[in-house]
């Protein structure tokens, strides 16, 4: 299994729609927006995959998001 990195310090609103899983950004006041990461971190344990949530000085990007692929 891969492993997604989140930084624990981010933030990332959207709003998925649509089948094709378009996104929209959004604004934290608003509560139809929800984290991004965290919605990818549950699809990663969900399919068995391991998150790790890293403090900012140590995440490999400033993405908020990185991964390791095993195939």
């Amino acid at each position: 299994m891969g492993t997604l990195l989140i930084d624990s310090n981010r933030l990332i609103l959207e709003k998925t729609y649509g089948n094709a899983g378009n996104i929209q950004p959004g604004e934290i006041k608003n509560p139809d927006y929800d984290d991004i990461l965290d919605d990818l971190a549950g699809v990663v344990f969900k399919n068995r995959g391991n998150v790790v949530m890293l403090p900012t000085e140590r995440m490999p990007g400033k993405t908020g998001v990185a991964a390791t692929f095993r195939y």
